[in-house]
């Protein structure tokens, strides 16, 4: 414990607040390293009685001593007789104490008035786990304590009350039996060589009947008898967590022993069987939350290649709009070449009308030589700056016509082409859409359509299974029943004919020994009369002559009360030995009685026979959810390879499309700025 351990201070502490001059005893046995050697060296359970059988002997709940953390948590004062005093100082410790988990305080001569103080501090104690108080002559106001106790603790998992004399007094065990049906945490009770009568065992077992957390119970070497041993067997029709029961040294019949025997193993079976129930529904919804996982990853998946589709429709509908900017600055260049032609007819007509005003001039050239000369001079330079602007004109409009030319040509290329390549695209994507969207929807509703077949074939078998357990357990408990009732009818008869036959013996004896008693009166009468016929002998001797008649009648009389007695003795000899008889066809009833529970005994290991085929296949039909499991989760696997092999040729597919889409975009850039180039 080193000098962690709070003890000893805090025992001093309290010592001084009562005023109590502490024990040097005592308190030398508080010493830190002295506790410590105590741990070491001393297991907390007793050894002193043997198991009956390894299928009950009790688990190992001990503190183990090699664990120096769980070593430190046990305080042992055993084998020390610890004064009033300071066993009150140390109860107030132990009232709030939470450093100990075991508290072992056995042959410590607590006695009633110690135990009721060790008792009533631990019951606002919420540390202890075990307590032992066992060789500590716990009586009447002790197990009245001890049962407080187990009312008002709610930590204390094991108690051991061993080589106590809590079975003297009914009041003491009907208060434990009671505490124990109200108790939630007891997990083991020791209750060996406690002087538990029939009666006390019945009460114990009653109280016992709603107790749904006691696994372990030790009785062993009280007085239980063939009635305690009945009420333990029938505590297994209303308790079905208690796994360990020791009955050693308890006068139990080997056909008590097979019963309790047998119920120890149903409760352990079922006990077992509910949590392979408790593992196979978490299997099972583990299992389901798998493939709900997989459904939304499934699902997720779908979304973003939805995702992905829009994204390249976005993409389309940009191009789209690319386009349309190119159409419009097409227009704009075919409305700049419409202009150009408006102008050069418009200077054509300018030039026809120049023409014809030269014409006029040339006819009136006789007339008018010098006006002639200024307006040839004239009409000349106008003619040859009108030339030289159509000539410019002319060969805007070319160059006009070319850019156009070249423009429509390379837009319609490119409109073309890119009219082509959305459309190829857009029908290369819509159809690995449709493709994979049918594919995922195929592959989902197989998978769903596998899913549930497999999840109604295992319900199915399940519920056969279940039904056909059912059914089993119906047929074992009506066997039961029937077994119980026969074997209540027979034990019911076997009690009728014990009855009778103790209660005709009785009788028998009670009249045999009121004829016996009559017939000792007569017999004494008759000595009586004996005597007085002597004497009258006597006398009658001194006067044999005068009464020799009347001698000879009392004699006559003496015999024939000798005959009687000697007719009422054969007859009381005869009835004894018809009340031998009797008793002997009783007792081939009992052995018919006793025959008749050994075929209930064996209609019993029929039953368990088929409880463990009916386990059989329970376990059958798991092996075959376990492999359908396995199963499922293999295609799972597949399913999902598919699936990752699909969306990789997906992503491939529309990298490349992309990519391609991008090439070309960039080749005809590259085309439309040399055509323009070589036009400028």
């Amino acid at each position: 414990m080193g000098n962690n351990n709070p003890l000893r201070a805090r025992f001093l502490a309290e010592c001084r607040t009562l005023g109590i001059l502490p024990d040097p005893t005592f308190l030398a046995l508080l010493d830190p390293t002295t506790l410590q050697q105590d741990t070491d060296e001393k297991p907390i359970t007793s050894s002193r009685s043997r198991s009956l059988s390894p299928s009950r002997r009790r688990p190992d709940t001990t503190t183990s001593t090699t664990n120096p953390a769980a070593a430190e948590t046990v305080l042992r004062l055993s084998g020390h007789a610890i004064d009033r005093k300071s066993l009150r100082a140390l109860c107030r410790v132990l009232e709030s104490d939470s450093y100990f988990k075991t508290i072992v305080l056995a042959d410590a001569y607590l006695g009633d008035d110690g135990t009721v103080a060790v008792c009533n501090a631990l019951k606002s104690n919420s540390s202890v786990i075990r307590l032992d108080l066992r060789g500590n002559n716990i009586q009447r106001d002790g197990a009245m304590a001890v049962a407080e106790l187990i009312k008002a603790n709610s930590t204390i998992e094991e108690l051991v009350l061993e080589w106590n004399s809590i079975g003297l007094w009914e009041t003491s065990v009907h208060a434990l039996g009671d505490a124990l049906a109200i108790n939630a945490t007891l997990r083991h009770l020791d209750l060996r060589n406690n002087k538990l009568s029939p009666a006390g065992m019945d009460a114990l077992c009653s109280g016992m009947r709603t107790n749904s957390s006691l696994m372990s119970l030790d009785v062993r070497w009280n007085n239980a008898g063939h009635t305690g041993g009945m009420a333990m067997a029938s505590l297994f029709q209303f308790n079905t967590t208690l796994t360990c029961l020791e009955t050693v040294g308890n006068d139990l019949s080997e056909s008590v022993i097979r019963l309790i025997d047998t119920a120890l193993d149903r409760n352990a079976r079922s006990l077992a069987a509910a949590r392979d129930a408790v593992r196979l529904h978490d299997a099972m919804a583990s299992a389901t939350a798998a493939h709900a996982d997989l459904a939304s990853d499934l699902r997720e998946r779908l979304r973003g290649k939805d995702a992905e589709l829009e994204s390249l429709r976005t993409k389309l509908a940009t191009v789209r709009g690319n386009m349309a900017d190119e159409r419009a600055r097409a227009d704009e260049l075919q409305r700049q070449v419409d202009r150009g032609a408006n102008e050069r007819e418009s200077m054509t007509a300018a030039l026809r009308d120049l023409r014809a005003a030269l014409d006029a001039a040339s006819g009136d050239r006789s007339t008018a030589d010098r006006a002639h000369r200024a307006a040839s001079t004239d009409l000349s330079r106008r003619l040859v700056e009108l030339e030289s602007q159509l000539t410019v004109t002319t060969t805007e409009r070319d160059a006009l016509a070319d850019q156009l030319r070249v423009a429509r040509e390379d837009a319609d290329r490119r409109r073309e082409r890119e009219r082509r390549t959305a459309a190829e695209h857009l029908e290369s994507i819509d159809a690995e859409r449709l493709a994979a969207e049918d594919r995922i929807t195929a592959v989902e509703r197989a998978k769903d359509i596998e899913m549930t077949r497999a999840a109604a074939a295992v319900h199915r078998k399940l519920q056969e299974a279940e039904e056909e357990l059912a059914d089993r357990e119906r047929e074992l408990r009506e066997a039961r029943v029937n077994a119980d009732e026969r074997r209540r009818a027979l034990e019911k008869k076997v009690e009728e004919a014990e009855d009778r036959a103790r209660s005709s013996e009785s009788a028998r004896v009670r009249q045999l020994d009121g004829d016996l008693v009559a017939m000792r009166a007569v017999r004494d009468a008759a000595m009586r009369d004996v005597d007085r016929l002597t004497i009258a002998l006597a006398a009658a001797a001194r006067d044999a002559e005068t009464h020799a008649t009347k001698a000879a009648q009392e004699k006559a009389v003496s015999g024939e009360v000798q005959r009687s007695l000697s007719a009422q003795l054969a007859v009381a000899q005869a009835e004894v030995t018809d009340m031998r008889l009797k008793m002997r066809d009783e007792v081939d009833r009992a052995a018919q009685a006793t025959a008749d529970a050994q075929v209930l005994y064996a209609e019993r290991e029929r039953a368990r026979a088929d409880r463990r085929d009916a386990q059989r296949e329970v376990d059958r039909l798991r092996e075959d959810v376990r492999r359908l499991e396995a199963g499922e989760e293999k295609r799972r696997r597949g399913e999902l390879d598919r699936l990752k092999e699909l969306e990789s040729a997906f992503g491939s597919y529309i990298h490349g499309a992309i990519k391609s889409s991008g090439d070309t975009n960039a080749n005809d850039r590259r085309a439309g700025g040399g055509s323009s180039g070589a036009g400028m």
